[in-house]
């Protein structure tokens, strides 16, 4: 700051020593700018710059950061914020003092301090400011007692507990922590249960106190666990708190004169004197003991009217007592079994280790007899039932046999109402036992009908072979042995010499000591059952061959000794040539021969070219039968194409509705024609397209129902038509209603070809117009031409052009194609002209030509004057 101006006073006043008015205020100005000016200098803040070092900042003053991303670079800054720096500092500068304003960011600034001293600055502290006392963010206030209020204090959260591997015996700093899952239960250490919870932590150094609260979804199956630990490395054993509303509390003795019917709460009480219990009401004796009930209500809850059990335990009888309350009702007290009344007279029976009354607890029960003439479908109360006599059971209704016996009856609950009757004869000799049930269905009941029971010796006795077995030894009577594995049979021995074994069955039969029979059958996937029978002597152990019966599906693995000849089907018989078993032929003269007094069935006889066989007759006609079983049948020959799966068959066939020839087929094979031949001649044949073809097949443009192809030319002639008599139609035509629309007559003469004209068949008829009929002939273009076919000169019609006069005269339409069945090119559909449509059209032309002649004849005679005014008669027209 610059040096301010004295002013000179004088000495006294008015002595006018000192400066003049004028230059005393001039030099007042000027030090009031000189003021001015130093405390501007001193105050406003000089601008920091971008990198700049707060710790060099050391002389006194005032400095302006404007820009945050300055404080960011520059160093030593508190905060990398914009803001206002003053320095002060001791005369000698040992001492230096800074605060820092940041610029005001959202609702207040922040404003922080440091010191330097001895080349050490000092951290920078942060001044709070009065605004955050108490607000979020902020500073915590204290109440009175110094102490934070209770709504500035935080919730303190529970820490997580590992879920990996963890001891709570290392948890014993004070503190919450929750263990999130089952799992960290479990491969945690020292946990009370394996449970998700809380685990609370209170200590004071060496004793410290954990409780550990389970969580689930049920408040019920919830858990609280506590321990101490009484040393540095010593726990307590984890003890669970119970929940008073599920526990049975002690309460304590029981007062004097307590009516029990209003103890209706969970507990336990002490009734310690007789005189209570024999003062007081409802109880079960006037004795001292314990009154225990169990309750859904626990002490000091609500009363409750029904669900209550109380159990007294009186302490000078030693017995126990117990009652209900069941909706507002107490049952009456009830003593438990004393153990001195269990299998004692008069007292109850036991049960033995196997739940049942031991047999000397049970009385003996004698059966009830029956009458003398008893129905047994009457009985149907569980029981025994005795008949003493076979008179009786005879003149008795449904008993299974008239013989005496004893009758035992049983009974089955449930809507059936089941009843099981067993009848035993008293036949000493060979008892018999029958049985039978009886149902109820809608309200009936039905018995069932009477069965008896087989004997042990009586029934077939069936025993599974697993291990290796002699054969030999399966001997026991009515008995069938089974095995599902080969082994008995591989591992075993005298069995079958098959060259395969599998699971298979042995029936047994004994006639006698020296007669035992064996039949076995081995199963095989996809085949027959192979089967052998053998018998033998038990008593001296002598056994016949194995012999194999019946046919075998295939000729594989066949027996490895002689087992008799077997036949494989499909293949013959095969039969044992010593070494092995191969396909035996019988030894004849010729392929196959059956001779009797009147016929004899040969092969490869040579009756012509292509025999392979014959059916001789030996006494004159040869006649082959086939005959049904039944009228009704019918009968067939087949003659095949082949022996294959597709093949063509011709079919001779007979049957009632009718007799057949027919060509057919098995499977995918081709259908063939009948093809009639003699001496080499194809004579006909019937297609496959069923035509019938009269002389050999050819090619036809038309599909047709019957075809004649013969050799024409003069040398044969197509069909020919001889009648027995004259005057006769070798031809007759119909529609398809069967109506005679034309024939074609013989006479001895001639051949007429008519179509039907009769009046009875018409109608609608009318004359002719003569004058349209002749303009229509007129009309009519006669051609001359020769034929494509054969170059023939022709004379005639085109259809198409007389189609538009006569129609009728015309069949077809004009380039019609037809489409070939068998899928070749469309052919040509011709039009034809039957000419005697056209002749009924010429005659009314005629007729019509005729009239006008006619008139112009007498049309002459009338110019020539030979009219009637003449008296000359006109000249008649000559008829040629």
């Amino acid at each position: 700051m610059a040096t301010l101006q004295a002013i000179n006073v004088g000495k006294a006043d008015n002595d006018q020593a000192g400066d003049p008015l004028r230059v005393a205020m001039q030099k007042v100005n000027a030090n009031f700018a000189d003021v001015q000016s130093g405390l501007a200098g001193l105050w406003n803040a000089s601008t920091l710059g971008a990198t700049v070092d707060l710790d060099t900042l050391t002389n006194p003053g005032r400095y302006h950061q404007g820009a945050n991303a300055n404080a960011l670079t520059g160093s030593n800054y508190p905060i990398a914020n914009a803001g206002l720096l003053e320095v002060a500092a001791s005369a000698d500068g040992l001492f230096v003092y800074q605060e820092y304003t940041q610029y005001r960011s959202g609702a207040y600034s922040r404003r922080f301090w440091r010191s330097f001293y001895g080349g050490i600055w000092a951290a920078w502290q942060e001044l709070p400011a009065l605004s955050q006392k108490g607000a979020a963010n902020g500073l915590a206030t204290l109440d009175a007692n110094g102490k934070v209020p209770v709504a500035q204090i935080p919730s303190a959260f529970a820490a997580v507990l590992p879920t990996t591997a963890h001891d709570l015996n290392d948890y014993a700093t004070p503190g919450s922590f929750y263990q999130s899952a089952i799992a960290g239960a479990t491969a945690g250490a020292n946990y009370p249960v394996a449970n998700v919870g809380f685990l609370e932590v209170t200590a004071t150094g060496t004793p410290v106190a954990q409780v550990y609260t389970t969580r689930t979804n049920v408040a019920a199956a919830m858990q609280r666990f506590w321990r101490v630990r009484v040393s540095a490395t010593t726990w307590s054993a984890w003890k669970e708190l119970t929940d008073v509303s599920t526990v049975v509390s002690y309460a304590g003795s029981m007062a004097a004169a307590q009516d029990l019917n209003g103890y209706t709460q969970r507990g336990l009480w002490a009734v310690a004197a007789s005189a209570i219990a024999a003062g007081g009401s409802n109880f079960p004796v006037g004795q001292s003991g314990y009154l225990l009930v169990m309750s859904a209500s626990p002490q000091g809850g609500a009363s409750v009217t029904s669900g209550v059990c109380q159990v007294y335990y009186a302490g000078n009888g030693n017995k126990v007592y117990n009652r209900s309350l069941i909706t507002g009702t107490w049952s009456p007290w009830v003593a438990s079994v004393d153990s001195g009344q269990l299998a004692a007279p008069g007292g109850i029976a036991t049960l033995d280790a196997a739940g049942k009354v031991p047999q000397a607890q049970i009385p003996g029960v004698n059966a009830r007899p029956l009458g003398a003439a008893d129905d047994l479908d009457t009985y149907a109360t569980p029981g025994d039932y005795s008949q003493n006599t076979n008179a009786a059971a005879a003149a008795g209704a449904n008993y299974p046999a008239p013989l005496a016996g004893l009758l035992s009856v049983k009974f089955g609950t449930g809507s059936n109402n089941a009843v099981y009757q067993e009848y035993t004869t008293y036949t000493l000799a060979n008892p018999r036992k029958f049985i039978r049930n009886r149902f109820q269905s809608a309200g009936v009941a039905t018995w069932g009908p009477w069965f008896e029971q087989a004997r042990a010796d009586q029934a077939m006795t069936h025993v599974y072979l697993t291990a290796a077995t002699d054969a030999n030894t399966l001997v026991s009577d009515n008995t069938f042995y089974t095995w599902g594995a080969a082994t008995p049979m591989s591992a075993g021995s005298n069995w079958p010499p098959s060259a395969a074994v599998n699971a298979g069955y042995m029936n047994v039969y004994w006639l006698s000591a020296g007669i035992v029979c064996q039949e076995v059958s081995v199963l095989f996937t996809g085949q027959k059952p192979r089967r052998y029978v053998r018998h033998g002597n038990t008593t001296n152990g002598g056994w016949q061959p194995w012999r194999a019966v019946g046919s075998w599906s295939n000729a594989l693995q066949m027996p490895t000794a002689d087992c008799g000849d077997i036949y494989v089907d499909g293949a013959g018989w095969h039969r044992w040539n010593g070494t092995a078993y191969a396909k035996y032929d019988p030894s004849v003269a010729q392929d196959l021969v059956f001779d009797s007094a009147a016929w004899k069935i040969r092969g490869a006889m040579g009756f012509g070219p292509n025999a392979g066989g014959v059916l001789q007759s030996l006494s004159g006609t040869g006649n082959l039968n086939v005959a049904p079983g039944t009228a009704a049948a019918g009968s067939r020959v087949n003659v095949w194409q082949d022996s294959g799966a597709n093949a063509s068959v011709l079919s001779l066939q007979c049957f009632p509705s009718g007799s057949y020839i027919t060509s057919g087929r098995t499977g995918t094979g081709a259908y063939q024609p009948l093809i009639f031949e003699v001496i080499g001649y194809d004579c006909g044949r019937i297609n496959t397209a069923a035509t019938w073809v009269l002389g050999a097949e050819y090619s036809r443009n038309y599909l047709v129902r019957q075809a004649i192809n013969f050799e024409g030319g003069g040398s044969r002639f197509g069909t020919l038509y001889s009648p027995q008599a004259d005057n006769t139609s070798p031809i007759v035509f119909t529609n398809a209603a069967g109506g005679l629309v034309g024939t074609i007559q013989t006479s001895p003469s001639a051949t007429s070809y008519n179509t039907t004209s009769d009046y009875r068949v018409k109608y609608d008829i009318e004359d002719m117009d003569g004058a349209w009929a002749l303009r229509s002939v007129l009309r009519m273009r006669p051609r001359t031409f020769r034929m494509v076919m054969d170059d023939s000169a022709q004379d005639g019609f085109i259809a198409h052009e007389l189609q538009e006069v006569a129609p009728l005269a015309v069949s077809g339409e004009k380039d019609a194609v037809m489409t070939d069945v068998h899928g070749a090119a469309p052919r040509m559909k011709l039009q034809g002209v039957d000419s005697s449509k056209l002749v009924a059209r010429m005659v009314c032309a005629m007729q019509e030509m005729h009239r006008r002649i006619e008139e112009l004849t007498r049309q002459v005679e009338r110019l020539r004057g030979g009219d009637g005014e003449s008296g000359q008669p006109p000249r008649q027209a000559e008829e040629e």
